[in-house]
């Protein structure tokens, strides 16, 4: 239903976007609903790694400034900031979940904008996801520098805690 284009890649322009959402100066958003031009999302540079936006319903998810924010593509308004742990490493939307991947751990947020659970004792710099190994476990990796570099360590997705 929901996709999105980068300023730089698209074949659109602003001028295609009757719905526009402003935030700040920095990253353009172009979002499309059913491949059509649907709203225009201008917000700040991520303080962050380079990291895409996701959707959940709908939500567009983005990292803008040292937030993570929740755009309502209904009203179109901001419903939910999130403050990561120093940097959003990436993100991740799977089943009714946002998955938000800092530094140093992971925040679960549903689609209700509800925290389900946090974990910010898994890293020391960096959290990125690997896979889902079953229904209720994920794989991520962890930057366990200094010493150790990158670790491998499963979760539970119900609770956050390290199997």
């Amino acid at each position: 239903m929901y996709s999105f284009e980068v300023l730089e890649n698209s074949i659109f322009r602003a001028e295609d976007f009757d719905n526009k959402i402003v935030l700040g100066d920095g990253r353009h958003y172009y979002v499309l609903k059913d491949e059509m031009p649907y709203c225009h999302v201008i917000a700040d540079a991520a303080d962050h790694f380079f990291v895409e936006g996701v959707f959940c319903k709908d939500y567009l998810v983005i990292a803008a400034g040292e937030m993570v924010l929740f755009i309502s593509l209904i009203d179109f308004t901001v419903k939910e900031k999130v403050k990561p742990g120093h940097y959003v490493s990436e993100l991740l939307s799977a089943n009714d979940v946002v998955y938000i991947f800092d530094c140093d751990g992971v925040i679960a947020i549903n689609s209700n904008l509800e925290k389900i659970w946090e974990n910010h004792e898994l890293a020391y710099d960096g959290v990125l996801f690997k896979d889902f190994v079953s229904d209720d476990v994920m794989k991520i990796s962890c930057e366990m520098d200094p010493p150790g570099g990158w670790v491998e360590k499963r979760i539970s997705i119900t609770d956050g805690s390290v199997l």
